[in-house]
Formats: C-alpha cells, structure tokens, sequence
C-alpha cells in the first residue's frame, strides 16, 4: 500500500503552529518571547497563501525565513544542523520541511523516508490506518484499541560503512481531525469483530467511513539515535541461533554486529575454545569462525600461551587490552605472531560457562587505541550470551563428531582420539562448503612398532582332536540308535545304514580332514535323526538310544559339543586371563608415553603399540619411553607365562603357552584405513614388518627341525645387532630380579617366505621363582584378581634398572 491509497482526506496546514505562537504573543508575561510572537503573528497575518491549507509547497521555500521562524518552536535553531526532524503531511511519508541532516541521512528524492524499516512497507502503511481509526475510537467512541510498533530505521554510515540505527518518534499534536458529517453508531459486536480482524482494512472502513474523517495540519517526524541499543539486540536475537557460531555466514553476521557496536569497520572477531586441559589450546582448542591464536601461523610458530594475554585474560576471569602491540615489551611468540597478522590493538574476554572458562573472545583493530577499558563496558551483557552460546556450538560440534568417527572409523583407541577429532572437526568445515568431502588421511608418521605374541601352542591339531573326539562319539551314538531298531526289525536298509556310519568312525581315526566336520553334520541331519520319529516306538532300547542321542547333541550347534566346548573353554580361560593382566598393564603403560595399542585374541592373545612424537598430542617423545616400553613388555611377557602355569590346574584340556617378541628399531608409518576401520603399516617398504608379524610364530631354528617358541619360554626376535645388545641388558636385569633362569640361547633362524636373516634370543622363564608368588589367582570361572603393578612393582623395577 502507497501514499495514494491512504483513505483519509489530508491537507497541510500551519494553522495550529500559528495558534500556538498566538497564544504565545497574548501571553500576560512580558518577555523577550512574548515580543517575537507578537511580530511574528503580525508578520504572519500580512501572507495570506502561509494561512489555512498549503497544497503548494513552493510558498514554504518563498517565505523561507518566516518559516523558518514558525518552525523554531519545533527545531531550536541552535540544533538547526544536527537534529534529525522533519514536518511532514498528516500521517504521511513525504517530507515537506526538514533539517539539514535529517534530509542527508533518511531522504530520498521523491520526498520519503521510511524505507528500511524493520517493518515492511506495507505493514508500515496498514499500520498507519490502523493507528487513525484506533484514535477516532478512543476519542469518538471511548475505546481503546491502540497499538504501538517502535519504528526503526537502518541507514549504511557513508564513511565506516557499517548499519546505524535511528528509532522513529511521530509527533501529532499539530494535526487536527476533522469529522464531516455524522459518524455512525458501533456495537460491541462490531467492536470485537474489528479487534479478532485488526489488519482487515476493508472491515475498517466499512464500520467506520473514511470520507467522513479529514485531517489538517502536519506531523512531526523525530529520529534518535539507538544504534548501541539495537546492535545488542540484534546480536542477542542472533546468539539464539545454535548454528550462529558455527556457519560461515552466522560468524560473519556476529562480525558486522560488534563492528557496529563498537563503531569500527576494521575490528576483527575471534573465538576459541578450551579442552579440560587449559594449557592444550595451542594443539588442542577448537576454532570457531576465526581465531587469532588457532590461525594456521599462531599453530606452526606457538607452543603455548604462557605469559601472553590469553593467560593473563583465562587466570584473571576478565578482559585484557593491549592497547598497541607495536610498542608493547616483552612480547610473547603469540602477540609477536598476531602481531604479523596486522592487528595492533586487542582485547581478550574469557567465556565462562557455570564457573569454567570454556573458551575466550578475541577482538582486534588495526589501529591503536580502538579498544580501550571504557568501550570494553559494551561486553558485560553480550559475554555471557557468547558463552552460552560457545557451549552450545561445542556441544553440537562433540555430537557431530562422535557421529563422524562412529559411521567412519567406529571405535577409537583413546590415544589416538584427539588426531580422529581433529579430522572430523577439518571434515564439517570442509563440509560447509563442499557436500562431498571425505575425511581426510589419517597417518603417523615415524612410530615405533612393538609386537608380542603369547600363542597357544599346537592349537590347531589339540582343536581339532576334540571335534574329531565329538564327532566320533556322535556317531557311535547313531549306531545305538540303528543297531537298536536293526534288532527289532530286521530290514537292509538299517544295515546299509551302519556301515555308512562305520566307514566316517573309520575315516576318522586318521585324522580329521578339510569337510569332514561337514560331511558327518550333513549325513546326521538327512539320513539319521529323519529315521527317529518312525522308529522310536520299534522298543524301549531304541527309544532310550535315541533320548542318549538328543541329550548329547549341543541345541545350538545340532552335534555333540563335548570336548570341544571344554576345548573352546580352555582357550577362553586363558585367553581372558592373559588379556586382563594385559588390559590392566596397558593402563599404566599409556602413563609411560601414550602410544596406539591394539590387541587380539584367537588361539591366544597378541597385541601392537606403536609409539612416536606424532601419536601423541603433546609431542616429546624421547627414545627413553620406547626403552621403557620395551622393558614395560618383557615384565609383562613373564608375567603372562607364570600365569599360564599357575591357570593350568583350571583347564579340562591342557594347554601350553609359548611367547614371542618382535623387536625392529627401524621407524614407520602407519595409515587408517576407512574401509577396513582399522590402522595398518603404510608404504611398500613398512609392508615387511607386517609380513615378519605374520609368519615369524612358525619360525623354526636354523639347522634343526625345532620350532623357536616353546612353552615357558620366550623368544625374542630381531635383525640388528643393536637390537640384541639392547634386550641383552634387559634380560640381565630381568635374571637378577628373578624373573628369568640364567640359560639364554641365541639362535639363527631359518628363512621364511619374503623373510630372510632373523635372529632370536630364547630365554626360559623362572616359573619357580617367588616374584611371582602371591602374584597370581585365578578362580574357576575364568576370572582373574591379578596386579602386576603392586605385585611386581614395576615402576621400581623402571627405576631401579634405568639407575643401572
């Protein structure tokens, strides 16, 4: 809705300005006031066309300076220049007389200045309907409907370029309304129709028509500046947004919002968050939006922050200025780098979210002075705002990327965790702008392997020895069944029948070979167990032979599952007993120096680390850790073969246990592998250790048809000299603590497939020794009570040895 269609009559008119300087001049009072209203009134009534209504404004511009002196009960001269008000038509948007200012900043050529309202046009236009007939009700009829929308109006600063906002104020008391004619007679009826259907303009005018109201005079248009004040609402309303902080537009919006608080176009915004872990920011801190202190020069150049603003702003809780860098003493690496980054005034605020800082807010100007302690004051509402914010951003970040790495990479070894976040956090901003981003390579590089291997041995042929044992045992118990129902009743068949199960029990006492399982499942299921429903009734002994069958027979896997449940229980028992010494020892070894660990458990248990400056998130490795560790798995080797000998008692089927260590002082790399889900070695090179890993457990003796791993031993296998003089000093240390017998073996290994030139050193465990007495329970079921750090006090040992 235009101009054109306001229903109402209007015409302007100065008549009421006049009366007002009337009263002024017929004022009692003498005064130098009175004296110019009185000549001003005269003056006045000697130009007929400035009396009554004005349709041609030309006559204002042609009596400008009498004008000008009505109008200075409304604009005092002395604000003549700065003030921002205008007199218009009765309730109209066009500008007929204004200061100069107010034409500069809202008035465009055709005369309007409600453009850019934070109202649409034509919710402006209604409105101002609306607010006519609210008025004619209360003054005319007693009831009041008004209403009141603040007005405000943004305007681009020419110079800064930023948003101003000015707040709108109309001013009617100039205007007169006139009635022409007899307004009709409302009901209540019509009232509440008219306040269910306040926008129905239609309705309006129906109820109450327009031809009858006229208005004369002008109106009084006043702006006030309430930049500060919108700003921070508009940037409170923002902050509701939970992907404010998070998308490159929402940070950006935030950006312009300070930058118009703060009245500076050059200000630079910045947010950064904090692990539990304060210190870590430089390696660890997640950026949000931009950052000065996570910006890719601060991360190459800066370890810490220690001394800087940023410790300064989290230890003390508040915001820290500097107010020019270039001047400032004892600069740190961090100011040093912001610095280059063009920035000369800045200020820290800590974001505090119930009692912790969470992250801080970073504010920089390229020009000194900027942002100072009294401008700082504009923080105090909006910083818990951000805060909470921040919390929420981070929240959601945490939410989509324990998505990321559950769909990509499933479980994560927590000393590795942070290297996964940080390409899953890469991965959303890569996301933001392109739909189709992968994750990026995960690898380390320069990591140390360390392989160990407690197999059982012979598993392979004692396995299968129980499910030869099973099988045979269910077929004898088919030949109860047809040997029973044959002597009953006497028919071919049955006796075809037992001499096809005769022929697997021969078969079988060979060995069992690749199918047989299969073969004697398949001729169980169709040509044995069909028969029991017709010939169970035959008599009491094949009915009795064939309850025998059904109660050996395992319901889950439909064959006897005797020896080979005590197999599978055995194997479990000392499985679980190896991989909880293991697991427990595994806690105190990532406090030697984190490193990636994994283990597995199959006929046995074995297990992976590898160790490296670049698998931790600190950093600082030193080749004394990877000694330790080493050291950490030769106790832990002992340990495991003593509890194999203490676990025996516990076993229905004995098992012996033999252990292996696989030593390689050679540096490598190691990559994730999206697909697998799972780390392998990277590079054809590093592919070598993976092959050794592999074949190095059926490594046999250089001259004799002897296997190298043997129970209660443990072999340890390396290709450098270097290597063995290293593990000669453990495994002196290790014989003087008791661990060890005094016989070591160094042996030549024959060559394997792609694997040429090992060597090893055998030494036999010291199952006898008191170390491990106390050291070692286990009940029954499987479940083990063992402390090898309290036990065997391992850090001692550290100590001790590394003193030596």
């Amino acid at each position: 809705m235009n101009n054109t269609q306001f229903p109402f009559k209007t015409s302007f008119s100065l008549d009421k300005l006049i009366d007002f300087w009337r009263k002024s001049a017929e004022s009692s009072e003498e005064c130098i006031g009175t004296e110019f209203a009185r000549r001003l009134v005269h003056d006045i009534e000697q130009v007929p066309e400035l009396n009554g209504s004005i349709s041609d404004y030309s006559v204002l511009h042609k009596h400008k300076e009498l004008v000008g002196a009505l109008m200075s009960a409304i604009i005092t001269p002395a604000y003549w220049n700065t003030n921002l008000t205008s007199v218009c038509l009765p309730l109209l948007s066009t500008s007929i007389y204004a200061t100069p200012k107010f034409n500069e900043l809202f008035v465009d050529d055709s005369g309007n200045f409600t453009h850019d309202l934070n109202v649409s046009r034509e919710y402006f236009d209604i409105g101002k309907i609306i607010t006519v007939y609210a008025t004619i009700l209360k003054r005319v009829y007693n009831v009041d409907m008004t209403i009141i929308v603040p007005l405000i109006r943004t305007i681009t600063d020419k110079d800064t370029g930023l948003e101003r906002f000015y707040k709108m104020n109309l001013d009617d008391r100039f205007i007169d309304v006139n009635i022409n004619g007899t307004l009709p007679e409302i009901k209540q009826e019509q009232i509440t129709l008219l306040s269910e259907n306040m926008f129905n303009i239609q309705l309006w005018n129906e109820i109450i028509p327009p031809d009858l109201i006229e208005f004369t005079g002008f109106l009084v248009v006043n702006m006030f500046e309430v930049t500060d004040q919108e700003a921070l609402s508009k940037l409170k309303f923002d902050l509701l947004d939970k992907n404010i902080l998070t998308s490159p537009n929402g940070f950006s919006t935030l950006e312009k919002r300070i930058r118009t608080m703060f009245r500076n176009p050059e200000l630079r915004l910045g947010i950064a968050s904090f692990t539990d872990d304060k210190t870590t920011i430089m390696r660890s801190g997640t950026k949000i939006g931009e950052s000065f202190i996570l910006s890719e020069s601060c991360a190459e150049n800066c370890t810490d922050y220690d001394d800087s603003i940023y410790e300064k702003a989290v230890n003390s809780g508040e915001p820290q200025i500097i107010y020019d860098l270039n001047i400032l003493p004892n600069c740190t690496k961090v100011e040093k780098e912001i610095r280059k980054m063009g920035i000369r005034n800045l200020m820290i605020a800590p974001l505090v979210f119930e009692g912790k800082t969470i992250g801080v807010m970073e504010l920089g100007s390229p020009k000194a002075g900027s942002l100072n302690s009294i401008n700082a004051l504009k923080l105090i509402e909006i910083l818990p705002l951000f805060s909470l914010a921040l919390k929420r951003s981070l929240e959601d970040i945490e939410n989509r990327i324990q998505a990321i790495i559950k769909e990509k990479c499933t479980a994560v070894h927590p000393a590795v965790e942070w290297r996964f976040r940080k390409a899953a956090m890469n991965l959303i901003e890569k996301e933001s702008s392109d739909e189709f981003a992968n994750m990026e390579d995960i690898i380390f590089k320069d990591v140390y392997p360390l392989y160990a291997l407690s197999d059982i041995r012979n598993s392979s042929a004692t396995r299968n020895k129980a499910i030869q044992k099973d099988l045979r045992d269910n077929l004898k118990l088919a030949k109860e069944i047809i040997s029973a129902a044959s002597s009953v009743k006497l028919m071919p068949e049955f006796e075809h029948i037992i001499y096809k199960i005769e022929k697997h029990i021969y078969l079988l006492e060979d060995g069992l070979q690749t199918g047989d399982e299969a073969a004697v499942q398949a001729f169980l299921k169709k040509e044995i167990e069909p028969l029991f429903d017709s010939i169970t009734n035959l008599s009491s002994d094949t009915r009795s032979a064939i309850e025998r069958y059904n109660n050996a027979v395992d319901k889950e896997i439909g064959l006897v599952y005797r020896k080979r449940k005590e197999y599978d229980h055995s194997v479990k028992t000392l499985n679980e007993n190896i991989a909880s010494i293991v697991d427990d020892e595994e806690a105190y070894a990532q406090t030697i120096f984190p490193h990636y660990f994994e283990k597995y458990k199959t006929d046995g248990v074995e297990y992976t680390m590898y160790i490296g400056d670049s698998i931790s998130e600190k950093g600082s490795f030193h080749p004394v850790y990877l000694k330790n560790l080493r050291l950490w798995q030769f106790i832990l080797m002992c340990r495991v073969a003593a509890m194999a000998e203490k676990v025996k008692p516990m076993l229905k089927i004995q098992l012996e246990l033999a252990h292996l260590v696989l030593v390689q002082n050679t540096p490598l790399a190691i990559r994730f592998h999206h697909d697998q889900k799972k780390f392998d070695v990277d590079g054809t090179y590093n592919v070598h250790y993976e092959i050794m890993k592999k074949r190095i457990d059926k490594a046999e003796i250089r001259g004799k048809e002897e296997r190298l791993t043997q129970p209660g031993k443990i072999a340890v296998v390396y290709s450098q000299q270097s290597e063995a003089n290293e593990y000669v000093q453990y495994i002196e240390y290790l014989q003087a603590k008791g661990f060890l017998k005094k016989e070591v073996e160094h042996l030549e290994l024959e060559d394997l497939q792609g694997v040429y030139g090992l060597r090893a050193i055998r030494v036999t465990v010291d199952l006898e020794s008191k170390v491990y007495d106390s050291a070692l329970k286990s009940d029954l079921n499987g479940k083990s009570d063992l402390n090898l750090k309290s036990d065997l006090n391992v850090k001692s040992d550290f100590k001790e040895f590394i003193k030596v």
